[in-house]
């Protein structure tokens, strides 16, 4: 299942590449949030478009504290802990 919500989420930074060469950062603390609610928080804070399959991340959970995190190394981050 690992790999198949990686696969999917893949889709997810081929959506946000314009937004690496703006090196977007992102900050956040996330205490065993939902995947999909953490994804739509950054969504919707930072302006970003993202692709993914609801059904693929749901019953996974997200912890960590995320301080001015390039959106690449934040999404490599929490696909690693989900």
């Amino acid at each position: 299942m690992k790999l198949s919500l990686r696969l999917c989420l893949f889709a997810m930074f081929l959506t946000v590449w314009n937004c690496l060469s703006a090196q977007v950062l992102v900050s956040g603390n996330y205490k065993n949030k939902p995947l999909h609610e953490v994804l739509e928080s950054i969504s919707s804070e930072y302006g970003l478009k993202l692709a993914y399959d609801n059904d693929l991340v749901k019953g996974f959970k997200v912890s960590g504290v995320f301080k001015q995190v390039p959106v690449q190394e934040f999404l490599e981050q929490v696909l690693n802990t989900s």
